[in-house]
């Protein structure tokens, strides 16, 4: 991943005057983040290369000012200090635009995993229908309700869902009722019943 994401930023940044050792710093960085080939997308390439674009016009701009500088002095100049102090050296802005590097994938990462879960519990309720877990106020709550951790699937946040589901069910219907009715069961309880559940838990029923 690093190798392919180092070319793709060298290839964004022709006439730049920063080293290979700063690009592949950058890429290395990048690639921490990036557990799929996928996720290496346009947008990830194009803010990475505007960021060292930007440290490279920073660089060079600090240089510029330092030989400016030495340009300007009069050539009439007093004997030289057997003291002198050193030459200001250019700035390094590389820690901050790593930094902020850092910063954009982050913001990826956690847009990806938001995307994921998204994905994961409208899979997870299609299931669940097919299970014949058809109440939608009761589906969404239990969905909501559930963990979802780095290795789940559709499959098995469905079976997490599953039991809760159930749970809420029988609270707003009764012991007796059936949660996830099929053809031959006998009808759900009536709608009065799921009002007055949601009144009980302090939400807005329907008028």
């Amino acid at each position: 991943m690093e190798e392919k994401i180092y070319l793709k930023l060298k290839a964004g940044l022709t006439n730049s005057s920063l080293s290979e050792r700063t690009i592949r710093a950058a890429a290395k960085r990048m690639a921490l983040k990036v557990t799929e080939e996928s996720q290496i997308t346009d947008e990830l390439i194009t803010d990475g290369v505007e960021l060292l674009k930007e440290l490279n016009g920073q660089l060079s701009k600090d240089v510029a000012e330092i030989v400016k500088s030495q340009k300007e002095k009069p050539i009439d100049t007093p004997a030289p200090n057997p003291n002198p102090a050193p030459n200001p050296a250019p700035q390094d802005n590389t820690t901050e635009m790593l930094k902020r590097l850092e910063a954009m994938e982050a913001k990826f990462q956690e847009s990806q995993k938001q995307n994921r879960i998204l994905t994961l519990r409208a899979e997870a309720e299609a299931k669940l229908k097919a299970k014949q877990a058809t109440n939608q106020y009761i589906l969404s709550n239990a969905i909501a309700k559930a963990t979802i951790e780095d290795g789940d699937t559709a499959d098995t946040l469905a079976e997490k869902v599953i039991p809760i589901y159930d749970t809420e069910y029988k609270l707003a219907f009764g012991e007796g009722s059936v949660p996830r009715v099929s053809e031959n069961t006998p009808p759900a309880p009536n709608k009065e019943k799921l009002e007055a559940f949601k009144k009980s838990k302090g939400i807005a029923t329907e008028k």
